[in-house]
Order: C-alpha cells, then structure tokens, then sequence
C-alpha cells in the first residue's frame, strides 16, 4: 500500500516508525516548515522531518497544506491512504478525497471525547484517570469522522504531559500498524462517535496554565501536571512570573492561612502553600529568567518567608 505521511512533533514519530518498520512505502512525509526555537531562535526542522530524512524519504513542508500547489503535490504521489498525525493543520475535503482508502487519523484521546489540539492536557488538568488512542476516518469535521480501533490507558497519578504523550505515542504506533492491516484486508469497521459523548480539547494558551490559588489542592497539582512541559503553570512572586514545575500534596503544621500564602517549611526546606481546600509542596520552580530549582533552593535563593504570598 502507498502511503503518504503528516506529522510534525515527537508524538508522530511512533507512527512513521511503525510504518517503515513494517516495510510500508511512503511516498512522501509532509511536515510542517522548519520553525526559530530556543533563545538563539535558530531555525529547527520537525521531529519528523529529521526521522523523515534518516530514511531517506522525500519531505514537503507547506505553509498550507491546502494551498492548489500543495494539492498537486499530493495529487501526483498517488497514495492508497494518508496517514494524518499531530500534522498541526486541518485538511479540506479535496485532500480528504485524494486516496482511495482515504485519510486515516492517529488522535490521542477516547473518542468522541477531547476533539482538538490539546486532548492529553486537557484530559490531566481535568483529573481523569483514563485516556487512551483512537484511530479514525477523516472527515472535514475536527476530529469527527467514524471511529476505527481504540485502546484505552490509565493516568498515572505521578503522568506529566510529557509522560503521558509519550505513553500515547507508543499506543498510537501499534494502533496504526494494527489498523492499516485491516484497511488492507478490507475489513475496516466504521463506528459513528454518539454526538452526545462529544467534547472538546482547544489549545493550551499561556493563560491557561495561570495558577489559580483559591482552587482546591488537587485541581492545582492537576494543572501544573496537565501543562508540563509546555506551556508551564505559573504564579507571580515579588511582581515577577514563577514557573511551577511540581508540587504534591502536604500536611502542614499550621493550617491557618490566605490561598497563595507560603505557611510553612518542610524539614527540607520546601515550601508550603496553602489553596482554597489543602496545602502543597512546591517541589519544583523556575523563576523568571533563571534555571529550574527545588522549592528548597528557591527559598534559600530570594530568602522567601512564612507568610509571603505567591498569585
């Protein structure tokens, strides 16, 4: 079966590895445009562009995909399918009806649950304790053509974004193998996502990741879990932005305190913060133009004290 790839972050790389491991040909991985990163806003190539170029397969990176000379490249591969993940942008229908066995869709959730851009984050910040991988027909509709296979796995109380992604990817990459054999068997089932189960997963924005100190102890333990480590939790200290990188749960000596407000120290030295129900270590930190530290180091460092109020 010919077969042409999109994709761009580490999450795709399972999948395109799973489809040169199984001697699939791929007649082109389409990827997005090399992008500035890091301090030095160098230009850096995709994950997959650099998988893509170690096998030696030719790679396109469009602005947009849908644009008439991107569709005539498409056009002329003649792929039996397009295998679609974590591309980073929606295809039209023209693209959609370009393969005959049309566009099959890698996606990091239980669908019909967290259609969108952000299913892992959203689905820790949200403190669920099961996720999982869903295979599916593409349609026009974000996320919402029939379902293929799925494969449920728990959320570890300890999962990060990082961690979590990871896991999914690997699920991900047998998923595909196991659903293009099917497609190749002609025994792929189309199973309808119930309208009513539908929710959504819009993209993290840094506003999204602001701590909120009156919430409950869990849903900030979630939160800082759910955005790590991109685009990070934050609070502000002394009028500068503080990255949160960890906390977990404490029980503090004095339990009489203002939400954000640091009202103890553990025999460590980390510090204790009170929220709107519970108290918490904050392990991990970064702050405003410096490098991740523990809680402990961070007190020592800018000579935090009881009482002093992070928000």
């Amino acid at each position: 079966m010919r077969i042409l790839f999109m994709g761009t972050p580490e999450f795709a790389l399972p999948s395109l590895r799973s489809l040169i491991w199984h001697g699939h040909s791929i007649s082109l991985v389409v990827t997005q445009p090399d992008r500035p990163r890091g301090r030095g806003r160098k230009l850096t190539p995709s994950p997959v562009k650099l998988v893509a170029e170690e096998h030696g397969i030719p790679v396109a990176q469009p602005e947009d995909v849908n644009s008439d000379d991107c569709v005539q490249t498409l056009r002329v591969q003649n792929p039996d399918t397009i295998v679609v993940v974590a591309f980073g942008q929606l295809l039209r229908q023209n693209i959609l009806n370009l393969p005959p066995e049309g566009c099959i869709n890698v996606h990091a959730s239980l669908l019909p649950k967290y259609r969108g851009a952000a299913p892992i984050h959203r689905a820790i910040i949200n403190g669920d304790n099961l996720t999982g991988v869903t295979t599916m027909h593409m349609t026009e509709g974000m996320d919402a053509g029939d379902a293929i296979l799925r494969r449920e796995t728990a959320i570890l109380d300890s999962d990060t974004v990082q961690s979590l992604s990871t896991r999914l990817a690997d699920i991900g990459g047998e998923l595909l193998s196991e659903t293009l054999s099917m497609i190749e068997k002609g025994q792929t089932p189309r199973l309808p996502q119930d309208p009513v189960e539908v929710t959504y997963a819009p993209k993290i924005e840094r506003e999204d990741a602001r701590i909120t100190w009156t919430s409950p102890a869990e849903d900030v333990r979630n939160l800082v879990r759910g955005t790590n480590p991109y685009p990070g939790a934050f609070t502000h200290f002394r009028d500068s932005a503080l990255k949160v990188w960890q906390v977990e749960a404490a029980t503090p000596r004095s339990v009489h305190g203002r939400c954000g407000e640091i009202i103890d120290f553990s025999p460590a030295g980390t510090p204790v913060i009170c929220t709107g129900n519970g108290f918490l270590l904050l392990e991990a930190l970064q702050p405003q133009d410096r490098k991740r530290m523990t809680g402990a180091d961070w007190v020592r460092g800018a000579r935090v004290h009881r009482g002093d109020v992070l928000g």
